[in-house]
């Protein structure tokens, strides 16, 4: 299994002009005998990758993957964090208080 860019000798460069120059370098016949092809999850590549090779299994690195998981994660932990961090707080500010008002009461 080889890399269009391997196969072909161009260096992708991340652009979508690119990814069809080397898709077309390859021949019709070639790319019709694509079964899988593995790419991050640039918008332009998937388009092409749609447009040029409906036929393969579309595979998404688990690098980027891991990568937008982690960032979904990361904007739902950090309010969270936040909200549950400043409950913390007054919980212990009207413990405290509490805690004041007894003692003062018991004096």
């Amino acid at each position: 299994m080889r890399s269009v860019g391997a196969c072909c000798g161009w260096d992708g460069g991340g652009r979508k002009p690119t990814l069809r120059r080397g898709l077309k370098a390859l021949g019709p016949e070639v790319v019709q005998g694509i079964r899988f092809v593995c790419s991050d999850m640039w918008k332009p590549y998937l388009r092409v990758i749609v447009a040029e090779v409906s036929q393969a299994l579309h595979v998404l690195d688990r690098f980027h993957i891991t990568s937008h998981l982690n960032q979904a994660v990361d904007q739902v932990r950090r309010p969270e964090s936040s909200r549950l961090r400043a409950a913390v707080s007054v919980t212990i500010i009207s413990t405290l208080s509490l805690k004041n008002d007894l003692s003062a009461r018991m004096v």
